[in-house]
């Protein structure tokens, strides 16, 4: 039987590759759910005067007038603590950059492929705009590639990362996020969801 060719074998490793990412994907996914659906239902908290319950595992809160979703509690996400002035940049910027490396774990890759689909769902119809990217050439992710170089006032970058601790802090007009469980993904997008829409509230007349 003849051997595949380098081509095939490369289309095959892709495929594979995809495959692997999206079931990684959704195994995350789920424990997330799950995690969340083992809460108590029925809680309400108030957090910056915006009130949020509980809906079908979810927290859910109204802000712009829209009901917006959250895997964690405010109480968890505003303990990642990220500036106002770091939403201010991406809402008067009106587009944002999510980078990340291809080459990292795949359940980090499952984790900001969910976040970042979340985010261009909730922020499209604000006219903000989520484009994703990557620090080096990837078969699996054929992206623009783009680091904190790229990073202008009109254009800002958030770089994502694996760390030993969880933060997010602006380097001139690059976002870096530390997350040091896949977890603390999830949070950072709950704790930069709210901020912005909070944010948008805000400047409403």
């Amino acid at each position: 039987m003849a051997k595949p060719s380098p081509r095939n074998l490369e289309k095959r490793r892709k495929k594979w590759g995809i495959i692997i990412a999206l079931v990684t994907a959704f195994i995350l996914l789920s424990s997330m759910l799950a995690i969340v659906l083992n809460d108590n239902t029925g809680t309400s908290i108030r957090y910056r005067g915006v009130g949020f319950s509980q809906k079908q595992g979810f927290w859910t809160a109204k802000l712009d007038g829209k009901e917006l979703y959250f895997y964690t509690s405010p109480d968890e996400f505003s303990a990642i603590n990220i500036s106002d002035s770091i939403a201010k940049r991406i809402i008067d910027s009106r587009m944002i950059y999510i980078v990340f490396d291809p080459n990292s774990e795949l359940s980090f890759l499952g984790a900001i492929d969910q976040i970042s689909s979340d985010l261009y769902t909730e922020l499209a119809p604000d006219s903000i705009f989520v484009q994703r990217a990557v620090t080096n050439e990837s078969t699996m992710y054929p992206l623009p590639i783009a680091n904190c170089s790229n990073a202008t006032s009109y254009l800002p970058v958030m770089l994502f990362q694996i760390a030993n601790e969880t933060s997010v802090a602006m380097d001139g007009n690059c976002i870096i996020a530390h997350a040091q469980t896949n977890r603390d993904v999830f949070l950072i997008k709950d704790d930069l969801q709210f901020l912005i829409f909070y944010g948008i509230e805000k400047q409403r007349p």
